[in-house]
């Protein structure tokens, strides 16, 4: 865990990794440890309501083509799907964990959950998707000689290196003023900033992507709101929580991230 120095304990950043097969499970014990009064979720209404809506097409067309470009590699297509690239294209698909663990949290406790990332960013990635799950796509993704995605456990090394300030953040998220990512991040921040107000919550949690929630050149949403004293965590690490009295253990404090020009 990493907090800022400051006033509170209430803000939670939590970081994930958007393909952790663990995901749904890790998000829901830590909600159970968290006890949130509100809960924020890095995806878009555009992006919900997309998935909703069109997820049995999006599910047809990505097996109708992962079978074409089986066969064309002279692969089953059982082996197809169990490559990494091709599960990954699949887990876009689907509803994000991060909002299924926080609808399933308002469902048992009542517990006041938004979508908070923005609608056109989404559109702007679901643009992509006729690519992604075309045959030819994914034809190239069954090459023995195509790049292989990180693995979760990576992710995770990377996000938690970027948090301790061991290295910074991938250089694809450092963006110009202007950028998308820039205006992403304002737009977070401004959300955070108007639940805390608005709604004054005791204990505010933000799931999202782990680049987020990390420092990264005074530009990501937790250099933001470092004002708030925000506490970021990687969900992993709920592997090696355990309830206490409280919910949660101890908290060490931790040196403020790098900052860099």
């Amino acid at each position: 865990m990493k907090r800022a120095p400051g006033r509170s304990e209430g803000l939670f950043l939590v970081g994930t990794c958007h393909g952790d097969p663990h995901g749904l499970g890790r998000c829901r014990t830590l909600l159970d440890l968290l006890a949130p009064d509100v809960v924020l979720v890095e995806v878009s209404p555009f992006a919900v309501w997309i998935r909703k809506e069109h997820r049995r097409f999006f599910l047809r067309l990505f097996r109708k083509n992962v079978a074409t470009a089986a066969a064309a590699r002279g692969m089953s297509l059982r082996a197809a799907l169990c490559m990494p690239a091709v599960r990954r294209i699949l887990r876009q698909c689907a509803l994000p964990f991060e909002w299924r663990a926080a609808r399933h949290r308002h469902a048992e406790r009542g517990t006041p959950y938004f979508c908070v990332d923005r609608s056109d960013a989404s559109r702007l990635f679901v643009s992509d998707w006729p690519h992604w799950l075309s045959s030819d796509n994914l034809t190239a993704l069954l090459r023995s000689n195509a790049p292989v995605p990180p693995s979760v456990a990576e992710e995770y090394g990377r996000a938690r290196a970027a948090l301790s300030g061991i290295t910074p953040a991938a250089s694809r998220f450092l963006a110009a003023d202007g950028s998308l990512w820039e205006r992403r991040e304002r737009w977070l921040e401004q959300t955070v900033r108007a639940t805390l107000r608005v709604l004054a919550p005791t204990r505010l949690v933000y799931l999202g992507g782990w680049s987020h929630v990390v420092p990264n050149a005074g530009v990501s949403l937790f250099d933001r709101l470092r004002d708030c004293a925000p506490v970021s965590l990687l969900l992993d690490e709920v592997d090696g929580l355990e309830k206490a009295d409280g919910g949660l253990p101890p908290q060490p404090m931790a040196r403020p991230g790098p900052s860099r020009p």
